[in-house]
């Protein structure tokens, strides 16, 4: 049996994680530990942890300041434990990009950091990059059974399940990911050596979908009778990535669309 320690109990990764992957056991740990070196320490070696998947983020979205003094506060006692544990898994985001040689080399759209959440990302997935045994999974957008009934693909079920319009403010090109293929993903990086393996990697598919595509997807197969209704016309600016690195790999994903049948069909 494999131990792994979730940094948080309730968030949606955490939750499907525990759900689903396979051969494993968790122990949980809520944010005091985090902040204290010692108990996070104990708590490692008296469980003997293998792993650890940290999903416990303070101001997702735009955050303040003492998110980000947390945040990285706990990636501080994350570093000075890594020698305890085989592999440290973190979540980068598609929004922690300046204009950097970074955001070239992944293909991904520029922004100005101008949230405390962007800024913390930003210089976690830089610091990670340099420690052999962290492994940053960067999301642009994943989606699964227990996700918040706000974000898109939900709320438009949702939407489609109650007969109301599916509503796009702007439609935007946009990356979501399976939570499924991401614990696939996961898995095969505990069953292989991470260094063979790419350490920072855009969890994203080759095949690009404009929110409006999977809001008609949804419609055809769900409900085709509902209605798509854009609020703005254009697009506004893409918020995707490059998928060439995980495409190496020949793991067999299941998919955007295969995804959202595995969870409503």
């Amino acid at each position: 049996m494999i131990n792994i320690l979730l940094t948080s109990k309730n968030s949606f990764l955490s939750k499907e994680i525990s759900r689903c992957l396979p051969g494993c056991s968790f122990v949980y740990l809520d944010r005091e530990n985090l902040l204290n070196f010692f108990d996070l320490k104990n708590i490692i070696k008296n469980n003997k942890i293998d792993h650890i998947v940290h999903s416990s983020w303070a101001g997702v979205g735009a955050g303040t300041f003492s998110d980000y003094v947390y945040n990285l506060s706990v990636h501080e006692n994350l570093k000075n434990i890594c020698d305890l544990v085989d592999k440290i898994f973190i979540f980068g985001s598609g929004s922690e990009f300046a204009e950097t040689n970074l955001a070239s080399e992944f293909d991904l759209p520029k922004t100005n950091l101008n949230s405390y959440y962007s800024r913390a990302k930003n210089k976690i997935s830089w610091e990670a990059r340099k420690i052999n045994n962290f492994i940053n999974l960067r999301l642009f957008g994943c989606f699964g059974q227990t996700e918040n009934d706000h974000r898109f693909i939900k709320r438009s079920m949702l939407n489609i399940r109650n007969d109301k319009d599916v509503i796009i403010n702007k439609d935007k090109e946009m990356d979501f990911f399976y939570v499924g293929d991401l614990i696939s993903l996961i898995d095969y990086y505990i069953a292989n050596q991470s260094y063979n393996l790419p350490k920072d990697i855009n969890c994203v598919y080759s095949k690009k979908y404009k929110l409006s595509d999977i809001a008609q997807f949804l419609v055809n197969k769900y409900s085709p009778q509902v209605k798509i209704k854009i609020l703005e016309h254009g697009c506004a600016d893409p918020y995707t990535g490059n998928s060439a690195l995980l495409d190496t790999l020949n793991i067999s994903f299941k998919g955007l669309h295969k995804g959202i049948e595995e969870i409503y069909s």
